[in-house]
């Protein structure tokens, strides 16, 4: 039995492997496999054993009965196209997500009894309302779905439960985002988790589009190439559009409605910030925050960020004309090569007449290992429990199960609609979003916002000021204080 479960274990991080990480990655091929027991005696050959099968074998339900308990979620919305997705479905209606969700929830709710209520809360009122909640002990939340920013708030604020703490979930299961539970969590404890539970972490990764027909219009090499040989640097993304933008109408004004070379938001300052290797803060060995802003190449990686956003017309910046849309309107008009933004993004433009491709954003250097992804703070998403919930045990083993669920149906439903999307237009945006997915990162000192530092680099970079050392050093003191009130609280948690 032993060797039948380490050949499960480690199918299971084969097919990890493949796909980029914990809680990423589409459906894989089968693999063959023979492990050795540990007396030396050959173990199981598994042939052509399906890893994603493996994976599902890992987790059986357990045989509890809730009576029927109407289990309460917090969940955001409902507000815009950022409104939850994942967890609430009346009915199947075709939809492949909807109905993966439908399909997850039937499932959950038969095996343990239970009855899944989502309740809407928006975005910027749901830390306000878990905090009411906690304080009236009214037990209005049996678990809880927010971002990053407002989880690690809540974590501060000892509104969460150590997740770590208590029987029946186990973060080390692979529909856990092993990477992103890292990042996130202090002192070795985990109060909120990400992974298949959640499609919104998917939909809030920051990515990079590129505009195939402008490619062939200036004759770029194969740009797919380029990122499979390591080689997709911000230099070389400013070498492909050095010659891209043009004043379109002549009227010898860079304006809205010419051609760029890059176009996307202000976000993209720190979306390119970590994509070069950058960090506000790193963790020690005992898994606390320490400021990391310092060295030649932080600065040497500002300063290019400043050159691609704000160098010779060479970005349309949405937010200087106060519209987010018209970065998108420029990549759909074939009037920008490349483009960046979440994920979500990627599906929007399913009806865009020209094709584009899906790349990582671009690393600092060659020498740089790993293309590294940033998770936006507002558009990301996490579950947790509330203090003072009424059965913290139950409330662990339904999460479970809805991660589980969300590992069998939502991330194959999933990357179906990310991937029609793109496999339409091409295959290798498949073997880019594992790429993506697989770099991806949650700065601790960019979800708790210390020092304001990332606001002053955005301010630098709308106020076309590249001094961004004199930026950190202006906000050092309160970065610095930010950190320490954030050890102090975290060393009080359970």
């Amino acid at each position: 039995m032993k060797i039948k479960i380490l050949g499960i274990i480690l199918l299971a991080a084969v097919f990890l492997t493949a796909c980029g990480g914990g809680g990423s990655g589409p459906d894989n091929a089968g693999a063959t496999e023979q492990q050795n027991g540990a007396d030396g005696e050959s173990g199981e050959l598994i042939q052509d054993a399906d890893p994603r099968e493996a994976i599902l074998a890992l987790y059986d339900y357990p045989g509890e009965d809730f009576g029927g308990y109407e289990f309460k979620i917090m969940i955001r919305g409902q507000q815009d196209e950022w409104d939850s997705r994942d967890l609430m479905s009346e009915e199947e209606n075709g939809e492949v997500v909807n109905d993966a969700v439908f399909r997850r929830n039937i499932e959950v709710e038969d095996n343990i009894n239970i009855t899944i209520s989502g309740l809407w809360v928006t975005v910027g009122s749901q830390l306000g309302a878990l905090r009411r909640s906690v304080s009236a002990g009214d037990n209005s939340y049996d678990a809880v779905m927010m971002n990053f920013e407002d989880s690690s708030n809540a974590t501060q604020q000892g509104l969460l439960v150590n997740l770590d703490n208590l029987a029946g979930i186990d973060l080390s299961f692979p529909w856990w985002d092993q990477s992103l539970l890292r990042d996130t969590s202090v002192m070795n404890k985990n109060y909120f988790a990400t992974g298949d539970i959640t499609i919104m972490t998917n939909d809030g990764t920051w990515t990079m589009m590129f505009n195939k027909q402008l490619a062939r219009d200036y004759d770029l090499p194969d740009i797919y190439e380029i990122v499979r040989a390591g080689e997709w640097t911000t230099d070389k993304m400013l070498e492909l559009g050095r010659n891209v933008s043009s004043d379109l109408d002549g009227d010898g004004v860079m304006n809205a409605l010419d051609q760029y070379a890059f176009t996307t938001t202000m976000d993209s300052v720190q979306g390119l910030f970590f994509s070069t290797g950058n960090r506000i803060t790193r963790k020690n060995a005992e898994d606390l925050p320490e400021l990391a802003l310092f060295g030649d190449q932080l600065m040497q990686n500002l300063e290019k960020i400043f050159e691609i956003m704000r160098g010779d017309n060479f970005t349309l910046i949405a937010g200087d004309y106060g519209n987010h849309l018209i970065s998108q309107a420029a990549f759909e008009e074939n009037r920008a090569l490349f483009l960046a933004e979440v994920m979500q993004l990627v599906i929007r433009l399913r009806q865009m007449e020209t094709d584009f491709g899906v790349l990582p954003m671009p690393k600092a250097n060659a020498a740089q290992q790993t293309y590294l992804t940033n998770i936006h703070q507002w558009a990301s998403c996490a579950v947790a429990i509330p203090q003072g919930t009424q059965d913290e045990t139950r409330s662990a083993v339904v999460i479970e199960a809805l991660a589980y669920g969300g590992f069998k149906y939502i991330r194959p439903a999933y990357y179906d609609i990310a991937l029609q999307t793109m496999l339409a237009r091409d295959e290798e945006s498949g073997e880019m979003l594992d790429i993506i997915l697989a770099g991806r990162l949650a700065d601790f000192g960019r979800i708790n916002n210390f020092g304001g530092v990332m606001d002053a680099f955005n301010s630098n970079v709308s106020g076309r000021n590249g001094a961004f050392a004199s930026s950190i050093e202006r906000v050092s003191d309160r970065l610095e204080r930010d950190i320490e009130r954030a050890i102090e609280r975290i060393e009080f948690l359970d």
